[in-house]
């Protein structure tokens, strides 16, 4: 079974990270005017006995610059603001 939950992101330049059961899909990301601010929408399976694993993920304003390894989820529109959200899995990639 799967369950899909709700995650706000913080405005660049700030992440978010989170404990998520292994397997979890980051599904969209949106721009919520009534909340005037970012959410991300996870499917996650459902289950007490899932083990979890850290990720981290960023959202970038259009023309920020990306580190190389982050991987693209999803892009969001602000409608009311000339603003674009683009949401970013941090890879950190060991020296």
């Amino acid at each position: 079974m799967k369950t899909i939950h709700k995650y706000e992101v913080p405005m660049p330049p700030a992440t978010l990270k989170l404990d998520l059961p292994e397997g979890s899909n980051i599904l969209s990301l949106r721009y919520v005017q009534m909340d005037k601010g970012l959410f991300m929408w996870a499917e996650v399976p459902a289950g007490l006995k899932v083990a979890k694993e850290t990720r981290e993920f960023r959202a970038f304003k259009t023309g920020d610059g990306i580190p190389e390894h982050d991987v693209y989820i999803a892009t969001a529109i602000d409608q009311h603001q000339p603003e674009v959200y683009h949401l970013y899995e941090v890879i950190t990639i060991a020296e």
